[in-house]
């Protein structure tokens, strides 16, 4: 394994360490070793929860924001669409 490699990791087991889980900044970390060549957990698994129809709540807030769910949306789609809506403000 490479130096650079070897102190992201460090960094990260001492994040851990002192601080206990900061998913952020371990997440961030993680994808730099992983960038440098380290090797990690396969990220390329979709989460199953994208699949499954979408929460009453998630169909109220889309109807909050004026638009109309289609029928059979899945709570990936109704994410997706949330969060795009909110980081406009």
């Amino acid at each position: 394994m490479s130096e650079p490699v070897d102190r992201v990791k460090d960094i990260v087991r001492g994040i851990k360490s002192r601080l206990g889980t900061i998913a952020n900044d371990v997440d961030i970390l993680a994808d730099i070793a992983e960038h440098l060549g380290a090797s990690g957990p396969d990220r390329t698994e979709r989460p199953k929860w994208l699949d499954d129809p979408a929460t009453d709540l998630q169909l109220s807030a889309l109807r909050k924001w004026g638009l109309e769910p289609h029928p059979g949306m899945t709570k990936g789609e109704a994410s997706s669409i949330l969060a795009k809506l909110a980081s406009k403000g």
